[in-house]
């Protein structure tokens, strides 16, 4: 790049607060950038703008010469009067100097539906499709050539002159995506009435507020519509909003109805199948009008700034804004960024999914394409019906070169694989364009290397309804592609990032994104309200306030990070938290609500709901889809909080103001960490936000060598059973250890049964697999969880956690091999002893479609696998986890392993109910045991809102930690386990001397237990509420290895519900005492009290596993 060049670039972009301010240094990602990707070769040789170079030229004289510039391309438009020269631009951004203003091509005249049309016409375009249509159901589709589409535009503007409609009067159109949509729009700009679409999925009290602000008296609709298989009643919407119009004294005079869904209406060409009807209607029809009218309209030619429409869209006050576009600016602006954008060439068929109730369609459906005579794609479906592959048939049907969508629709996609996208062709494809929020990196991969196969560009455009057309964008020919990154500015465009004070930040950095000058197509009004719109906008003086921050790299790239105000971006549409708040507290249930955007992973963001009850109302499932259908009714589906937590109350400043940035964090699943809170008015308010999206343990399940079943093994338990045996078969005969803890086995009740598991079922699951199958199935049958719906099972994941892989499958494999009988393995072999499997069989059995993880931490897995079941609930990833832990592993290979490390029991061979003793003087080792224990996890609100048979204890927080000492023995001093407990303290918030049980992990290892009792010493000493009862499970059950964590726990969760701690069997005489520390009894379940009959208990349960991992799960008895 010449210097010359380079200097003029830079001295446009925002790298210098002013003039006199020495310039950061600025450089262009160069090709050796890794992050950036070059533009296609193919696509730069055709380009309208074919180089880097090339851009940072017409850039340059783009905002040094805006006149002539813009002159060079208003010039291919036909006007009916032109600007005078020297007069082409007038404006004013600073408040202070006056009202703020825009006019380009001040008291030009020309008419936009001439353009679009009849202009093309004139340039032999007559006979080229305008339009294919493509409905909701495949096969359904129809065109328009641009002489069809003037016949009929000419048509329907004689209707809206016989209904009374003249220059300046504005006509409200509220259709699904047909055809009529367009015709409408083109029909009022062509006699010079103002149009005002309305999104489909709006509901009749948010189409009443628009006609209302609109004073219209005229509003166009449909009988009805479907999306995929939803009907959508717009008819009976629009009737029911002009009822609401009449009370408030604003009259609609005309209704004109298209019969969409009728089966009878033909008034278009190549109809390959008719629509069918389930509505009955009568009204003044749109085919029945039509057939009257003349095919002759006269244009009516228009100011440069008269209004072309109003396009309403999410107020931060709650009421919406009717954002003004005028005419000549406007044009110019949508006609020059699609043929650059977009890199339209003659023969391109362009596809945008965009729906015309909002910009983009008006953009970039209607006027930039037809502006310059290209043929567009129109589709009324959704990209998932009647299959995921919706979107990529139409690709291939109508030969699309360019297409342009959301990315919500491309995450949506993304979930149902490539396989859907690879089996089209998409050949043609070019130009991929992304639009309505910042796409991230790993979408923008999958769209360009799926769908793109890597030699399509990829323009990530940046803009609002209020710029009218794309400002930051890359150019398809010319420009590296940052994965994530809307690029560099358009021409003419000049953005700034703004610090808090409002001054301009430069070179690399983050802020506010502003605009310190003009473009064409830039609003120039909100409807009715002009001071609205210079609050909104201008605000600091100087520049146009976007509303979103950003951040600027040091190749000069911008990033869209969000909104910066009250605003939310969901799926792509702009929504008002205060317009969706009014809707909720208009309930009569609501006291108070507040509404923030959460993360989700498909559409970006989701409006997530707090809300304050009136007293004597209860959080049910009822209520809250009471609540969403009031939503629903004011607004529309797009706007309804898909999430909605109960909060006793929210947390304000001492003025009253509702800290907006803590909801957001709690909505996010951050439990910890919420900056500064020095105005916060209470501070309790919080931590009962955070404790109400606990996790909460609403089913159990058990398989353990007490037997199978929950009822079972907790009485068992508190009898002081023990499950351990002798191991008489010959093959142990030379081990050191011949104990172990097996599950009973035989027919009956409380017996594991292996013919419940047909041969097919058994060849592909180890034993542990069983045991976890037979636990899940119990937990889910007591929580009274099926999930049936796709989104029930979405909502639904599985973390088992498993310590080690099937050791008998390996010792059986290694002899085949030995033995030279490969081909006696078994195919299954690998999938077995992989420990995913577990959670990955339950998942598949079960249908869940959730998270599917399996953490592997030796003796830690199976409360690891609950604490991280926790952990995605929190973090929002999933509402309920089957978690647990499983495993089945007595053989003789571990046991001779484990005793050539000295850890099990020896010297009770011929006594297996004394081996097994935690904190006994005697005790030599661990009685290696097999089980599974599973628990269905669930947020609180969610179980309260199902209503769920009980719940048995609460989660309040863990705490993880690492010794870093040995690979299989714990710190001497008992450091590390000390300090997952302190970590479970501090993220449960729960003070030390409200902790009055610890399910101790005590293995009945000599170093073990005294390290372990040695780190619960060192957390309690001080403690006000002691001594701190401790007991081990392990006297009774073994040691389950991987699945003593989870069953454990599970004990420690029914402790907390029934108010007792079980014996500490073979706890005879021990040789650890501390004051801190009272150890359970051996011969008898021990009463739980608290200090107070109403505080509720709260224990601690302790997990550690060979690698140094420790884990503390802090668990407390459920309160309404």
């Amino acid at each position: 790049l010449n210097v010359e060049l380079m200097c003029s670039f830079c001295s446009v972009l925002p790298v210098a607060m002013s003039d006199n301010v020495r310039m950061a240094t600025f450089s262009i990602a160069s090709e050796e950038d890794e992050q950036a990707i070059l533009p296609p070769p193919h696509l730069s040789e055709k380009a309208h703008c074919s180089s880097f170079s090339n851009y940072l030229e017409m850039y340059s004289q783009s905002v040094k010469d805006p006149e002539a510039f813009w002159t060079s391309f208003a010039n291919e438009l036909t006007f009916f009067k032109k600007w005078e020269k020297g007069c082409f631009l007038d404006y004013n951004f600073d408040r202070r100097k006056g009202p703020v203003y825009v006019r380009w091509m001040p008291n030009a005249s020309l008419n936009v539906c001439y353009n679009c049309l009849d202009r093309n016409i004139s340039r032999q375009l007559g006979d080229k499709v305008a339009f294919y249509w493509e409905g909701n159901e495949p096969g359904v589709s129809m065109k328009l050539t641009y002489r069809e589409l003037l016949k009929l535009v000419c048509k329907f503007a004689n209707v809206l002159k016989r209904k009374g409609v003249k220059k300046g009067d504005r006509v409200i159109i509220y259709m699904p995506m047909i055809l009529e949509l367009p015709i409408a729009m083109l029909a009022c700009a062509r006699i010079g009435a103002v149009h005002s679409t309305v999104f489909g999925g709006y509901s009749a009290q948010a189409l009443a507020q628009r006609i209302v602000d609109a004073k219209a008296e005229v509003v166009i609709t449909a009988d009805g519509s479907y999306r995929g298989k939803k009907p959508i009643l717009l008819k009976q919407i629009t009737d029911q909003a002009i009822s609401i119009c009449e009370k408030r004294n604003v009259i609609v005079k005309h209704r004109i109805i298209v019969r969409h869904l009728a089966d009878n209406y033909t008034g278009f060409p190549s109809t390959q199948q008719d629509c069918k009807s389930k509505l009955q209607v009568q009204n003044c029809w749109f085919d029945e009008e039509m057939s009257a009218a003349d095919e002759n309209c006269e244009s009516e030619w228009m100011d440069s700034e008269d209004p072309l429409f109003i396009l309403y869209t999410s107020g931060s006050t709650g009421v919406p804004k009717g954002v003004v576009h005028t005419q000549a600016g406007y044009l110019l602006y949508v006609y020059t960024t699609f043929r650059y954008v977009f890199d339209y060439q003659d023969d391109d068929v362009y596809f945008c999914t965009a729906d015309i109730g909002w910009i983009t369609g008006h953009s970039y459906v209607v006027y930039g394409p037809l502006a310059n005579g290209s043929t567009v794609v129109m589709f009324e479906g959704v990209p998932y019906y009647p299959e995921p592959s919706r979107y990529w048939d139409v690709v291939d049907k109508y030969g699309v070169s360019k297409f342009y969508t959301a990315p919500t629709a491309i995450r949506h996609l993304m979930k149902f694989g490539s396989s859907y996208v690879e089996r089209c062709r998409l050949d043609r494809l070019e130009v991929l364009g992304s639009v309505g929020e910042p796409i991230n990196p790993e979408v923008w991969q999958w769209y360009y290397k799926v769908v793109g196969k890597s030699r399509c560009a990829i323009v990530d455009t940046y803009w609002q309804t209020e710029t009218g057309g794309h400002v930051l964008t890359p150019l398809p020919g010319c420009t590296n592609m940052k994965p994530g990154s809307a690029s560099f500015p358009f021409f003419g465009v000049k953005p700034v990032l703004l610090n808090h004070d409002g001054q301009e930040i430069v070179g690399p950095g983050e802020g506010q994104l502003a605009f310190s000058a003009p473009w064409p197509g830039i609003a120039r009004s909100l409807y009715g309200n002009h001071d609205r719109y210079m609050d909104t906008y201008f605000a600091v003086p100087g520049y146009f306030s976007t509303g979103d921050g950003c951040t600027r790299d040091e190749d000069g790239y911008y990033w869209i990070t969000g909104r910066i105000d009250d605003m939310m971006n969901v799926s792509g549409h702009l929504l008002s938290s205060a317009e969706i708040e009014n809707a909720v507290v208009s309930h009569p249930a609501v006291a108070e609500a507040a509404v923030v955007c959460a993360p989700d992973p498909v559409k970006g963001q989701i409006p997530y709901c707090f809300v304050t009850l009136k007293k004597d109302y209860a959080f049910t499932a009822e209520l809250v889809l009471d609540i969403k259908q009031t939503v629903r009714n004011q607004i529309g589906p797009v706007a309804t909080p898909e999430v909605f937590q109960q909060a006793e109350s929210l947390p304000k400043t001492r003025s009253g103001k509702i800290l907006r940035r803590v909801l957001r964090d709690v909505a996010g699943g951050n439990t910890t960490s919420f900056g500064d809170l020095s105005t916060l008015s209470e501070e309790h308010v919080i931590a009962d936000l955070v404790n109400s999206r606990s996790s909460v343990v609403t089913g159990l399940g058990l398989v353990t060598p007490l037997g199978l079943g929950v009822e079972l093994c907790w009485r068992r338990l508190l009898q002081g059973c023990i499950g351990a045996v002798e191991l008489v078969d010959e093959k142990y005969r030379e081990c050191v250890s011949r104990v172990a803890a097996l599950v009973p086995a035989g027919v009956g009740p409380g017996l594991f049964d292996r013919s419940q598991f047909s041969d097919g079922q058994w060849r592909r699951m180890t034993k542990a697999t069983a045991y976890a199958m037979l636990a899940a199935g119990e937990a889910l049958a007591d929580a009274q969880w099926t999930p049936v719906s796709d989104e029930q099972r979405e909502k639904t994941g599985v973390c088992v956690g498993v310590g080690m892989s099937d050791m008998e499958d390996v010792h059986e494999a290694g002899c085949l091999i030995d033995q030279q009988r490969d081909n006696r393995l078994s195919p299954y072999f690998i999938p077995r002893v992989l420990t995913n499997m577990t959670a990955g069989q339950l998942s598949v059995s079960y249908g869940l479609r959730g998270p599917n993880h399996c953490p592997s931490t030796a003796c830690a897995s199976g409360l690891h696998a609950i604490i991280d079941g926790m952990a995605l609930i929190q973090r929002r990833q999933a509402e309920l986890m089957l978690v647990g832990g499983a495993e089945a592993p007595v053989c003789k290979l571990s046991l001779v392993g484990f005793g050539r490390m000295g850890a099990l029991s020896r010297s009770f061979n011929d006594r297996p109910a004394e081996a097994s003793r935690p904190f006994d003087r005697r005790r030599d080792g661990f009685v290696i045991g097999e089980g599974a224990g599973m628990l269905l996890l669930e947020r609180l609100e969610h179980a309260l809102q199902r209503r769920a048979p009980h719940i048995y204890a609460e989660l309040l927080g863990y705490g993880l930690s690492g010794d870093g000492l040995h690979l299989a023995a714990p710190c001497p001093y008992g450091s590390g386990a000390a300090s997952c407990m302190r970590k479970a303290l501090h993220d449960s918030a729960v003070p030390r001397d409200r902790i009055s049980y610890v399910n101790a992990h005590a293995t009945s290892t000599p170093l073990g237990d005294r390290a372990e009792f040695q780190a619960i010493q060192d957390v309690f000493r001080g403690s006000d509420n002691l001594p701190v009862i401790v007991s081990s499970n392990k006297g009774s059950i073994g040691h389950l290895l991987g699945a003593a964590g989870a069953v454990e726990a599970a004990f420690t969760v029914l402790s907390c519900f029934h108010g007792s701690v079980p014996p500490n069997v073979n706890l005879h005489q021990t040789d650890l005492e501390a004051p801190e520390i009272q150890l359970a009894p051996s011969d008898r379940a021990q009463h739980w009290t608290t200090p107070s009959l109403n505080q509720r208990k709260i224990a601690l349960k302790n997990s550690f596993g060979f690698g140094g991992t420790n884990a503390c799960l802090c668990i407390a008895q459920f309160q309404e």
